[in-house]
């Protein structure tokens, strides 16, 4: 093997091993471009694992400190640095009336299964 072939396999094993840690600690991770830190589109098998994965106690829901776990590494998944705890608060809070707001205008709205469903008008 050569040396630049030695160079680019030992470059191709740390970028998996950044992917790897990475996604160890922040799931969401997984889902941006690592460059410019944009979601990737997810398959609905993808959005199952991370539904899943943030489902800690299997409801069908993601609710209370799942849905601060969430909301956490999404934010965070897109930035360099963790966020800070009264950052969450204030996302959380804003998430909730946003949705709250949708949902008194007929916007949105959870069917019987759980799931958000957007209205046209």
């Amino acid at each position: 093997m050569s040396t630049a072939e030695t160079s680019a396999a030992a470059e191709a094993a740390a970028r998996a091993k950044k992917l790897n840690l990475d996604k160890a600690t922040n799931f969401m991770r997984q889902y941006r471009d690592p460059q410019s830190r944009e979601l990737k589109k997810l398959s609905a098998n993808q959005f199952m694992e991370v539904w899943s994965h943030y489902d800690r106690d299997g409801n069908g829901y993601i609710e209370g400190t799942e849905l601060d776990g969430f909301l956490r590494e999404f934010v965070s998944s897109a930035n360099a640095t963790d966020v800070s705890p009264e950052l969450i608060f204030k996302i959380t809070f804003n998430f909730l009336q946003a949705f709250r707001l949708l949902e008194q205008l007929k916007c949105v709205s959870v069917n019987r299964f759980g799931l958000l469903c957007l209205h046209e008008e």
